[in-house]
């Protein structure tokens, strides 16, 4: 033990003397006797960037994430695979560049047709061709980028139509029809012949007489609906949400926690204007 704390100690010493990079060097790019050392994690972990022309080396922001040389274009000290150093650039949102033939996310190819590419409200990005809604290393959304239109962003959600398609958050509604799409909000939105919330058709019996009550419920006038399902034993007189954020509902006669009915609820409270605090399958707590 006295001896290995003895080396460790000595390793530190001769790192700090020779200025080579080390556990205690700042992190991202450093160049050391015309080698370049990409330095990284906790404790630092530098390696050699192999084939790095010491004499053309720059780093390209402040993170010291990027990097380039006359040959090459860096991100976390690995080569961006066909990066032309020349025309790369920083694209307005973090971690989009571009060259003069393709677009780069975090280091990785995204995708071609650089000059057309652009940015789409707060969740999307195109080119000539396609549309993205990026997470990670990119979705890809629609290929009818010309026709392709954001209807509405709101919390949670984003809502969007090309063509032949209609689209929640970059996934496609498959039974909505583009061309008399509308959007309600809250995850909700309707055609001529379907209410939809998120991406599932809702059961209604008349989407003409369709409105939103609060949250994810819903009703047609008849019916009442918790996201897609019809809670078929609740009536619309005497509706009230006990808790909204435990999705908690009832009418006189019977109670809901999301879409199961819970089992001889005691609803006198309810009566009594009291809502609850918590719910389950098997009973209300209430205030």
């Amino acid at each position: 033990m006295r001896n290995s704390l003895v080396i460790l100690v000595v390793s530190l010493l001769l790192s700090a003397c020779s200025n080579k990079p080390g556990i205690k060097s700042p992190k991202g790019y450093q160049t050391h006797d015309g080698i370049i050392y990409y330095s990284y994690g906790y404790p630092n972990m530098p390696f050699v960037i192999e084939g790095a022309d010491a004499t053309s080396f720059k780093s390209l922001d402040t993170v010291n994430a990027y990097a380039k040389d006359k040959q090459h274009v860096y991100f976390a000290g690995k080569v961006i695979k066909n990066a032309d150093p020349v025309s790369f650039e920083f694209l307005e949102k973090p971690y989009y560049t571009r060259d003069k033939d393709n677009v780069y996310l975090s280091g990785s190819y995204f995708c071609s047709d650089a000059k057309n590419f652009t940015f789409l409200g707060k969740y999307y990005c195109r080119n000539s061709q396609e549309v993205f809604r990026p997470i990670g290393t990119g979705d890809l959304v629609s290929e009818d980028a010309a026709h392709f239109k954001i209807l509405k962003e709101e919390a949670g959600y984003d809502y969007a139509i090309d063509s032949k398609f209609a689209y929640i958050n970059g996934i496609k509604i498959k039974e909505a029809n583009p061309s008399t799409f509308s959007v309600l909000g809250g995850g909700f939105t309707k055609d001529n012949a379907h209410v939809f919330f998120e991406t599932d058709a809702i059961p209604v019996s008349n989407n003409r007489f369709f409105k939103v009550l609060v949250g994810s419920y819903s009703t047609d006038g008849k019916y009442v609906f918790y996201k897609t399902s019809w809670l078929k034993d609740l009536g619309l007189e005497n509706l009230k949400v006990l808790n909204l954020e435990k999705a908690c509902i009832c009418d006189d006669k019977n109670a809901y926690v999301g879409n199961v009915k819970i089992k001889e609820p005691n609803l006198q409270p309810a009566r009594e204007g009291k809502g609850a605090v918590d719910c389950t399958e098997e009973y209300i707590v209430y205030e």
